[in-house]
C-alpha cells in the first residue's frame, strides 16, 4: 500500500517519484523507500548532437585566458589585533567604516599612508627634548580625561611589518601610539576640507 502524504502529512502529488529508479511506472512508493531511492540516470545525447556540437567548439575561437586572480603570500596571513585609540576617535572611526564600508584595518592604513608627513606632528605635539648628547624623545604630555579604548583590526603580517617600521622611523611609542596620531591627523584633515 502506498501512502500519498510526506513525513509532515502534507499531500504529495501523484506520480511525485516517477524520476527515481524503483518507482514502477510513476506511482507512489511507499514512505519507507523514499528516502532509498537514487535519481534515473540520463540517456546520453545522440552521437549525432555530439559530433556537432564537438565541432562548433573547435571551429569557435577560444578566448584569452582569464587572468589568474591576485593570490595572496603564503606567508602573508591576516592576522587580529587590537591598538588603543582616543575613544573621541571612536564615533569618527565608525561614522567611516558605515559610510565607506571598509574595515578597521583599512581606515587605519589610509590613516598611516595620507598623514606619513605630518605623523611627526602629532606624535610629538609638545616638541622634542634631547638631540645632541641624549637620544631625541617626544615630550610626554600631561595625561588629559580622554581615555583609551581598544579597537580591533585584522592586517595583514607584512603590513604589522611596515607600522612597525614607522614606529622605529618616526620614534612613536608603541603601534597604538602611531595609530592614534595617525587617525587624528586622518580626522583633523578631514574636518578641515568639509
Amino acid at each position: 500500500m502506498t501512502d500519498n502524504t510526506d513525513a509532515t502529512g502534507r499531500e504529495l502529488p501523484p506520480g511525485r517519484y516517477a524520476d527515481f529508479e524503483g518507482a514502477d511506472g510513476g506511482e507512489d512508493l511507499p514512505d519507507s523507500l523514499a528516502g532509498r531511492l537514487t535519481p534515473k540516470k540520463r540517456a546520453p545525447a545522440p552521437t549525432t548532437q555530439r559530433k556537432a556540437s564537438t565541432a562548433a567548439k573547435r571551429s569557435a575561437p577560444t578566448p584569452p585566458p582569464a587572468p589568474a586572480p591576485e593570490q595572496p603570500d603564503v606567508d602573508d596571513e591576516m592576522r587580529p589585533s587590537s591598538l588603543h585609540v582616543p575613544s573621541n576617535l571612536i564615533g569618527l572611526i565608525r561614522a567611516d567604516r558605515n559610510a565607506t564600508g571598509r574595515t578597521n584595518g583599512e581606515i587605519l592604513i589610509a590613516a598611516l599612508e595620507e598623514t606619513e608627513d605630518v605623523l611627526p606632528t602629532y606624535l610629538r605635539p609638545q616638541g622634542t627634548v634631547g638631540g645632541s648628547r641624549f637620544r631625541s624623545r617626544g615630550v610626554r604630555a600631561r595625561p588629559d580625561d580622554n581615555d583609551l579604548t581598544p579597537v580591533a583590526v585584522r592586517l595583514f603580517t607584512s603590513d604589522y611589518a611596515a607600522i612597525d617600521d614607522m614606529v622605529r622611523e618616526l620614534q612613536a611609542r608603541s603601534r597604538s601610539h602611531l595609530a592614534a596620531a595617525a587617525l587624528c591627523a586622518y580626522y583633523n584633515a578631514r574636518q578641515r576640507s568639509e
